[in-house]
């Protein structure tokens, strides 16, 4: 088990370990992030992808957590459903300009 912790970082630790997929042994990193509305809690971040460094696996995961609290106040304020919800952003993100895609892809 590799283990690095954090210098001035956003994260406590991250962790690289073995999980379990299918019968098949799977590396993955844990990144631990000290959660902002409770000091003394913290998250687990995971990513199968264990060459990208844990400042872009916290990165993706802020990016997914906007598009979560979207997906609620959509169901929230709307009443949608969840298929309705992702008919909504799948018009939305083809009425945007190709270079604009590309942006929300790469994010």
């Amino acid at each position: 088990m590799n283990c690095k912790r954090r210098g001035r970082s956003k994260y406590l630790l991250s962790v690289v370990v073995g999980v379990e997929k299918d019968g098949t042994d799977i590396p993955a990193k844990v990144v631990y992030v000290r959660n902002r509305s409770n000091q003394k809690d913290y998250l687990c971040l995971i990513s199968t992808n264990i060459n990208i460094d844990e400042e872009e696996i916290i990165r993706i995961y802020s990016k997914r957590w906007q598009i979560e609290a979207f997906s609620n106040i959509m169901i929230e304020e709307f009443d949608l459903d969840e298929e309705k919800i992702s008919s909504v952003i799948d018009k939305f993100v083809s009425a945007l300009t190709p270079s604009m895609q590309r942006h929300l892809q790469a994010a």
